[in-house]
Parts: structure tokens; C-alpha cells; sequence
């Protein structure tokens, strides 16, 4: 009888301990399910991010070959407009306060601020300007064109910030146009 006490002893100690495994098994198994579900949530969060942030970066890379393509057209006109001979004198002029049509160009306000980068641009293009013979309204235009072109692009750049952070706001979109229609033929039409 003892052997038999013994035995059965034994066998509930080895059932109690594969029971004890299957257990310990079993919450580790649950412990590593949630785990992996965490990882995939985190997984499906940074893909949706990676997909936003590489649709961001194209939007950004087409307004930048947009911007581009503008500036070398703007440059192509300058230089003919350079190579131009004498122009006659029923042509507008830059004094005569007649622009190209759909070109509205704001007015720079006379600020300090202004005045300082004004007097930093004579320092820097009178020698140029005065070896092209340009007027003195000639020259005081294409300073107020340096500081509208100053503007344009402090607001390009906090756009395109604000545009990378996400911002996509109906507000911020008509803030952004509003802004931008004062210097960009291209806003002006949206």
C-alpha cells in the first residue's frame, strides 16, 4: 500500500506540474500575443506617417520645380528685357505708373526695417545699377521688388513649414492664399 500511496503521490506531483507548465505556457503565450499587437499598432502608425510625410515631401518637390521653373522664366524675360534695344517712347514706362496686365504688384511699406535693407541693397547693386544706367525710380522700384521678394519668401518658407507639420486647416489654407496672393500670379488664380 505504501507503494501505491507512493505512486500516486508521484503521478499527481507530475500531473500538478505539467498543469503548472501548461499555465505558465498558456500566460506567456497571451502576454506575447499582446505585445505583438502593440507592435503592430505601432507598425501601422508609422506606415500611415511615412506615407503622409513622402506625400508631403512630393507636394513640396513639385512646388519647388514650380518655383523654379518661374524663376527661369522671370530670369529669361529679365535678360531680354536687358537685350532689348531702346525701347520707343510710347512704351510704358516703370514712372509712368502703368504695369503689365495681371501683374499687381503691393506697395512696401516705409518702415525702419525697410529703410535698413533698402540702404543694404544701395551698398550692394548702386555700382551695377549705375553701370546700367538705370533712374534713380528705377532703381528705387527694384529695391521695393527686393523687399516684396524678402516677404515672399519669410511666407513661402512658414508655409511650407506649417505645410509639413500638417497643418491642413481650412483657416490656415485661406490665411496661406490671402498671403500669398500679394507676390505668386499662380495663388492668384486659386
Amino acid at each position: 500500500m505504501n507503494v501505491t500511496k507512493l505512486q500516486l503521490g508521484t503521478t499527481a506531483a507530475v500531473i500538478i506540474g505539467a498543469m503548472i507548465g501548461l499555465v505558465l505556457q498558456q500566460h506567456t503565450i497571451v502576454a506575447l500575443r499582446e505585445t505583438s499587437a502593440g507592435f503592430q499598432e505601432q507598425l501601422a502608425e508609422r506606415t500611415a506617417e511615412n506615407t503622409r510625410l513622402a506625400q508631403a515631401q512630393t507636394r513640396n518637390e513639385v512646388d519647388l520645380s514650380t518655383l523654379r521653373a518661374e524663376i527661369v522664366n522671370l530670369k529669361s524675360s529679365a535678360e531680354t528685357a536687358a537685350n532689348r534695344p531702346n525701347v520707343p517712347s510710347s512704351a510704358p514706362t516703370a514712372t509712368s505708373g502703368e504695369a503689365r496686365p495681371g501683374l499687381v504688384l503691393p506697395m512696401v511699406a516705409d518702415t525702419e526695417a525697410n529703410r535698413q535693407k533698402k540702404a543694404q541693397y544701395h551698398g550692394r547693386y548702386d555700382p551695377f545699377f549705375a553701370q546700367r544706367g538705370l533712374t534713380p525710380e528705377q532703381v528705387s522700384r527694384i529695391m521695393d521688388l527686393f523687399i516684396l521678394q524678402d516677404e515672399a519668401r519669410g511666407i513661402c518658407r512658414y508655409w511650407c513649414a506649417r505645410r509639413e507639420c500638417g497643418e491642413t486647416s481650412p483657416t490656415w489654407r485661406k490665411f496661406v492664399r490671402s498671403s500669398m496672393r500679394r507676390f505668386c500670379a499662380s495663388c492668384r488664380t486659386s
